[in-house]
């Protein structure tokens, strides 16, 4: 999906919101992260995840040997050349009634999927290629290593050690320059036709803000959707521990005087514009930008992830799986807590 006409509409700010959590109940736990010191825990009964030429070139025709002909064998020539002009006429005038559309049939639309996987790659060094996988190369972290099917380490988005690269170093964690227009991104609409996608925990009215908001500001409703389910799950009255406020979880402090911060289309207009400021910050390199949104920041490594673990809160560590989960989860209509994406888990040490 495009995200080429992107407009930035919101000044710098400080710092809005980042990931909050909400508590769940209604079967086994599974963690969300926070960086305002807490976090919520969601129940998912984990299952077991869905797996999912060349032509040949046509050899060139032998050369034949010259010979001489009869007066005889010349007409006959000249009369096949003839029909041959005759034919190559026919075959020039079929090729221009074929190009030429018919006014009472519509005009074939554009592979807008094709245009995806191939737009970009100058501003991001690789886009997608023809299997539906991202294609970037780091130099840094290298290959993506992306697969078709979605594991608990790995999917059409990228691996996730290729995803949190640098963590385990002492420079941190620096991701791969990806763009969102690189990532393989299942439409909005297209993802609500599946009965078992998780944005139907969002509410008709939820749906048609996410909807409202994205067309306005230029962004694809998907991401929108992702930030909802991740902050929030949909729960438009949620509050934070931090007070962050409703479905995107922001602070208070970035909401008008006088205004219900908590209202739907109010607040996933204003949980847009930071991610539209923090695309701008980030020179739009969407993992910095998602990492961020949730408290991670570049330069993280391992040990700050975790070295609330032995505090009096162990829930204020960084999902170390969040990116992860973010774009093979919830950006591939898939509820990354009932399928358990990721590897560490690391909330759960709590």
């Amino acid at each position: 999906m495009k995200f080429s006409s992107l407009i930035v509409l919101c000044a710098a700010a400080a710092g809005l919101a980042n990931a909050s959590f909400i508590d769940h109940s209604a079967g086994g736990l599974a963690r969300r992260h926070s960086n305002l010191a807490h976090n919520f825990r969601r129940d998912a009964e984990p299952t077991q995840s869905q797996p999912r030429r060349c032509k040949a070139r046509a050899t060139d025709a032998p050369t034949p040997s010259p010979k001489t002909s009869t007066k005889a064998e010349d007409n006959k020539a000249a009369d096949n050349k003839s029909d041959e002009k005759k034919t190559d006429s026919n075959k020039s005038d079929s090729k221009k009634t074929a190009s030429t559309p018919n006014q009472n049939n519509a005009v074939a639309k554009p592979d807008t999927n094709k245009s995806n996987d191939t737009t970009n790659k100058a501003a991001s060094g690789g886009s997608s290629n023809a299997a539906g996988l991202i294609a970037i190369v780091s130099k840094q972290c290298g290959a993506s290593d992306a697969i078709a099917d979605t594991t608990s380490d790995n999917g059409p988005n990228g691996s996730e050690d290729w995803i949190n690269c640098g963590i385990h170093e002492p420079g941190g964690w620096n991701p791969p320059p990806v763009k969102l227009d690189d990532l393989h991104i299942v439409d909005f609409e297209d993802a609500l036709k599946d009965t078992k996608s998780p944005f139907h925990a969002c509410s008709g009215e939820i749906k048609d803000a996410i909807r409202s908001v994205a067309q306005d500001k230029k962004v694809p409703a998907t991401l929108i959707a992702s930030v909802i389910m991740q902050e929030s799950s949909c729960k438009p009255e949620t509050t934070g521990a931090g007070g962050e406020q409703g479905l995107m979880q922001i602070t208070k402090d970035k909401c008008d005087p006088g205004v219900n911060c908590k209202e739907i289309h109010y607040n996933i207009a204003r949980g847009t514009d930071f991610l539209l400021q923090l695309l701008a910050q980030f020179d739009y390199h969407i993992l910095a930008v998602l990492g961020n949104y949730n408290g991670w920041h570049l330069g993280l490594t391992f040990e700050d992830a975790i070295k609330a673990q032995h505090s009096d809160c162990c829930l204020c560590m960084n999902n170390l799986d969040y990116p992860f989960q973010y774009v093979n989860g919830w950006l591939r209509n898939k509820d990354p807590y009932v399928l358990r994406l990721g590897k560490y888990h690391n909330l759960e040490w709590c």
